[in-house]
């Protein structure tokens, strides 16, 4: 093995890695239920099988997919149930994150500084005029970025470890289920609360507002509306 096969051959997972997670997000060709062949992946990206099978144990891992003995390896059709799971694991993990910025007081103006351009540059994808699907992949990556922020910020590593895996999975069926563009821009002005919530030390309000944003409706719920 020469001293840079092994940094290559990990560059190529990573990036079989996001186009397949982008593709099952995006991509009608893929359903949930549907079993994904290893061997085909690897023929149609003209690539060796290795990466490939690398890559869908991580996606495995991150809850995208599931092993079926004797069947192969199927994109993970979340239930109703299990994504009102995940939403409420999701608002006991971030409220435990904000109580503990805000009791610290570890949201200063310099976090504020930090926070706000990730914001900022969240609508700007938003009001942008690129394709859709551009507009998506974008959006989810910097809003996973923006959520992973404030969990690193509580300094529980733990808690944002397991929030890390949440979110990959709600931004999974987010996503697929997304049925107006308009919707990011909503998500963008919830998060600004959350930091208008963070700098006053309103824990409460934070709570609240948790259980009326716009991830209660694409969780499936359908309770709520994000008009209040």
């Amino acid at each position: 093995m020469t001293e840079n096969t092994f940094p290559e051959y990990q560059t190529i997972t990573s990036k079989v890695t996001d186009y397949l997670k982008h593709q099952l997000m995006l991509s009608t060709k893929f359903k949930e239920g549907d079993f994904l062949r290893e061997g085909e992946l690897a023929k149609n990206l003209n690539i060796s099988r290795a990466p490939v099978r690398e890559a869908l144990k991580h996606l495995e891992s991150f809850g995208l997919l599931k092993t079926i003995p004797r069947k192969g390896v199927q994109i993970r059709e979340f239930t109703p149930l299990e994504i009102e799971e995940l939403y409420e694991l999701r608002i006991t993990l971030e409220n435990s994150v904000f109580s503990r910025i805000v009791e610290k007081k570890l949201f200063s103006s310099a976090a504020r500084e930090r926070f706000e351009p990730m914001l900022d540059e969240l609508m700007a994808i938003c009001q942008s005029d690129r394709d859709r699907d551009s507009k998506i992949v974008d959006f989810s990556e910097k809003d996973l970025e923006f959520h992973k922020s404030l969990a690193e910020l509580s300094g529980r590593e733990w808690t944002t470890k397991i929030l890390s895996s949440v979110y990959c999975q709600m931004q999974f069926v987010l996503i697929r289920h997304l049925e107006k563009l308009e919707e990011l821009t909503e998500t963008v002005r919830l998060h600004y609360n959350i930091l208008d919530c963070l700098e006053d030390g309103n824990l409460e309000k934070l709570h609240s507002e948790r259980h009326y944003s716009y991830f209660v409706i694409r969780g499936g719920k359908g309770k709520e509306s994000t008009s209040s």
